[in-house]
């Protein structure tokens, strides 16, 4: 089963997966360790499976339990036909040798499952060699011809040490070995049919057990040194895809992270765009969490001030708006004041002095509803007629102490006034004005200059 390193685990807004749980998923011992037929037998005496996370130690060693609990499984089916020999030979320790291992092996299953993989290769080698030696120092008579084939079963020692502790163990069972086999054959007692065989044989069956050891711990240092070289390269290359895998995964989380981004500060200049516009109602989403959830709550804070600004501004506009309106009612009120005053008083004069009326210059509100009166002559009256259409019944009446206007004298009036004849003056409707009773009490002066006129037409 391949994997790709470049080969990444889908992710979006609902998780991505850890980079342990992808490590697991594409380079765990699972999807290249298969137990086959032997697969009830690491879940009795194997760990399991190394966890998503774990070291590459941790891993190793679940792989060389592994390898031991094979080894102890058909080192135990084999011990069946050695306690068989031993039982029915005559060398009756060969039997109590296979029944220490078969213990030894009990205990190593323990042991295995337990992760002790070092104590349990220790733990079969010494129950092997153990076993071995007391078979060939016990045997009747000493060293015999069937009894020196045991020396060259001693490499099954090496063989355990080689499969599951590092490589530099093997030299340790291999000494011991060596040196037993020397001590054995040159000088512990033999037995009458090796002890007739003379000295060379006995060194060219010694070189013969060298050859053995040497040859087999020397295949099992070379495979164990590549295979631990292998695995070095294979967890250095799946780190390199973990490395890929991270970033591939921050590159990812970090474009999310960007369009999150954009996408808040386009919603904040939407609103801010929104509230500049006029609409004074509208907030930032709520973003909580988000990168500017601060931001955005400060911002809310800020638009909820301004739109009380801008109401209250509005409000004070509207109440200097109607100050205004105010004072120019007041200012208007009083200008009408003092143009009825100062109509009143041009009115009295030309019926004093019997002239033509003259509009007064400082009149502004006025002065369009009494200029088509400029140069009429005006008729005084005790009672104000209840409508203008009336006033060809009125009973024309003049100020006391004043002169009969038609017995007066023709006079030239220069300011462009109406002629008078010394005969009754006979005044045509269009030319008469009857003036109300409440004009014809004399007012107080007043005076205006021609820049408070101007002043008030511009006001106006």
């Amino acid at each position: 089963m391949s994997h790709s390193p470049h080969s990444l685990p889908p992710s979006g807004k609902g998780g991505t997966v850890s980079t342990d749980t992808w490590s697991y998923n594409s380079f765990g011992d699972q999807n290249f360790w298969r137990g086959g037929m032997l697969a009830w037998w690491y879940r009795v005496s194997a760990p399991a499976d190394a966890p998503p996370g774990a070291t590459f130690a941790q891993r190793d060693v679940v792989r060389r339990a592994r390898i031991a609990s094979a080894v102890m499984l058909f080192l135990a089916i084999i011990l069946v036909a050695v306690a068989a020999i031993g039982f029915f030979g005559p060398n009756k320790q060969i039997l109590y040798t296979a029944l220490i291992v078969w213990v030894a092996i009990g205990i190593g299953v323990v042991l295995n499952r337990r992760k002790h993989v070092n104590l349990v290769g220790l733990l079969l080698c010494l129950s092997i060699n153990t076993g071995m030696y007391l078979s060939i120092l016990r045997a009747p008579g000493g060293l015999g011809l069937m009894d020196k084939d045991i020396l060259y079963l001693l490499v099954f020692s090496e063989l355990f040490i080689g499969a599951i502790l590092p490589s530099p163990w093997i030299t340790v069972p291999l000494v011991i070995n060596l040196l037993f086999s020397t001590y054995e054959l040159f000088f512990a007692p033999h037995a009458a049919d090796l002890a007739a065989m003379s000295s060379t044989s006995l060194f060219t069956m010694l070189i013969r057990v060298f050859q053995v050891h040497l040859f087999i711990a020397g295949v099992l240092w070379i495979l164990n040194s590549h295979a631990r070289s292998n695995t070095q390269r294979a967890n250095m290359a799946e780190e390199t895809a973990r490395l890929h895998h991270d970033m591939a995964t921050l590159r990812a989380q970090r474009d999310q992270d960007a369009q999150s981004l954009q996408e808040a500060l386009a919603e904040i200049e939407a609103t801010l765009t929104q509230a500049v516009s006029g609409k004074l109602n509208v907030r930032v989403a709520n973003q909580q969490g988000g990168k500017f959830w601060a931001l955005g709550g400060m911002l809310n804070g800020l638009l909820t001030r301004y739109e009380r600004a801008v109401v209250d501004a509005r409000e004070v506009q509207t109440l200097r708006l109607t100050v205004h309106q105010h004072k120019a009612s007041h200012h208007i009120t009083q200008r009408l004041t003092q143009e009825q005053a100062l109509l009143k008083e041009a009115v009295a004069q030309a019926l004093y002095e019997q002239r033509p009326f003259v509009v007064p210059e400082q009149l502004v509100l006025l002065e369009p509803f009494f200029s088509p009166l400029q140069g009429y002559w005006l008729l005084p009256s005790t009672t104000e007629p209840a409508r203008a259409g009336v006033a060809g019944a009125l009973t024309p009446t003049y100020v006391s102490g004043l002169p009969d206007p038609a017995t007066l004298p023709t006079q030239e009036n220069k300011g462009g006034a109406h002629s008078l004849s010394a005969t009754p003056l006979s005044l045509q409707p269009q030319q008469q004005f009857v003036v109300p009773a409440s004009f014809s009490s004399p007012m107080p002066p007043f005076h205006a200059t021609h820049k408070e006129i101007h002043d008030d037409r511009q006001y106006l």
